[in-house]
């Protein structure tokens, strides 16, 4: 998602009281905007509806 939508992610992750550094991965921005969760919210939407319809036809064609 964060690809789809131009930003980047930090893979440095906790372990313990540690925080283990790893690259950057990406290069966009880091933080997201409204206008960022606008387009993930419609993102998913289509990719809901693509699974819908896939589902729709291979229920059909398997019923036929």
């Amino acid at each position: 998602m964060a690809g789809a939508l131009g930003g980047f992610l930090w893979a440095a992750r906790p372990f313990g009281n540690e925080t283990i550094a790893g690259a950057w991965v990406g290069d966009g921005r880091a933080r997201a905007m409204v206008s960022d969760i606008q387009r993930v919210i419609f993102l998913i939407s289509i990719a809901c509806l693509l699974v819908a319809v896939a589902l729709s036809l291979a229920v059909t064609v398997r019923t036929s």
